[in-house]
């Protein structure tokens, strides 16, 4: 089990992998294929750390900026983001 599912929910835990794989498949994080990523323990540990960091940013930010996120905790609106991710999957087909 990796340090970040220990430490946050699972939406936020989903978020965090979800955004890691969208890096990983658009070449963001070099040519490398999910296997590999998966089989470099601390390549995957700094990843996922990086997008842990960015997502709490970017929950901060929506929290601070977006009307109706201000008042709701960081596992909710990672429920939130993730079901529009999903939204957007199933209507464009990616």
């Amino acid at each position: 089990m990796s340090s970040v599912s220990q430490r946050f929910g699972p939406n936020m835990t989903r978020l965090i992998y979800y955004y890691t794989a969208c890096r990983i498949d658009s070449g963001e994080l070099g040519k490398i294929s999910a296997l590999e990523w998966a089989s470099d323990p601390i390549r995957m540990q700094e990843d996922l750390e990086s997008a842990a960091e960015g997502a709490v940013a970017l929950i901060e930010e929506l929290k601070c900026s977006t009307e109706g996120f201000h008042d709701k905790d960081d596992e909710e609106v990672a429920g939130r983001l993730l079901k529009k991710a999903s939204e957007m999957r199933r209507k464009y087909g990616f």
